[in-house]
């Protein structure tokens, strides 16, 4: 069996990690790479060893690469082709039926709201993902949650199979030496809303809970606001940006 895993190729998060992770464990003749433009995610495939083909797209409206897609996936034979985000699901719904490949989906997000904020285009985008989604032979959710807002779309709980994301650990991981004596809470996340930082640093302001430290891991388009709003619920002394 060979399956090929499609991704739009710029994103740096937590999709980019699943990608890499699940394909530098099996065997780079069966699980291969293409990615629709040259990036962070080919680099780092490629220091991984795994099999990686760029297909060069001038921007996500560019669709002159349909065909060159069509026919790379007929002309290797693929058995599986297992998208990941918005843009490969779209891509590929435009040639499914020209393609023998069955076809598997990750949804790594609420599908819902991966655009919001972004006007027109994120609603126009959001609409196209999710007929995307409804075309896909089978589903795979990363958790519980991300069941509810697809069964609302009308896609069928037989259709999805949910596989939690792992972390491979050592097989003797050691205990850390020191106790902390302030509840201590880290939020690993891109810092984008739909990942809820605002709501975490709300509940924690309407607990009254001052003695605690949170370590926000990760970076994105969010993090001046949440400065301010740090700032405004006086909780500098509590939270650190560690970034990513």
């Amino acid at each position: 069996m060979k399956v090929l895993h499609i991704n739009a190729g710029l994103e740096d998060g937590g999709g980019k990690n699943h990608i890499l992770s699940l394909l530098s464990q099996f065997d780079p003749t069966i699980a291969e790479l293409l990615v629709l433009e040259d990036g962070i995610i080919a680099d780092e495939a490629q220091k991984l060893g795994i099999t990686v083909h760029v297909l060069k797209q001038r921007s996500r409206y560019d669709l002159s690469i349909l065909k060159r897609l069509t026919q790379f996936i007929n002309n290797h034979s693929f058995d599986i082709v297992h998208t990941h985000g918005a843009r490969a699901n779209f891509i590929f719904s435009t040639i499914r039926k020209k393609v023998a490949a069955r076809w598997l989906i990750t949804v790594h997000s609420d599908p819902t709201l991966d655009f919001m904020n972004r006007g027109i285009k994120g609603t126009l985008f959001t609409k196209f993902n999710l007929a995307s989604l409804k075309k896909a032979d089978h589903l795979i959710v990363v958790t519980n949650s991300l069941m509810h807002p697809l069964l609302k779309l009308g896609i069928s709980q037989k259709k999805m199979t949910i596989i939690y994301n792992g972390l491979q650990f050592e097989p003797h991981t050691p205990k850390p030496s020191i106790k902390n004596t302030v509840f201590t809470l880290t939020c690993i996340a891109r810092l984008h809303p739909i990942k809820g930082h605002a709501l975490l640093l709300d509940s924690l302001h309407a607990a009254r809970f001052t003695n605690f430290t949170l370590n926000l891991v990760g970076d994105g388009e969010l993090k001046a606001s949440l400065e301010k709003k740090i700032q405004q619920l006086n909780m500098q002394e509590q939270v650190n940006f560690l970034g990513f």
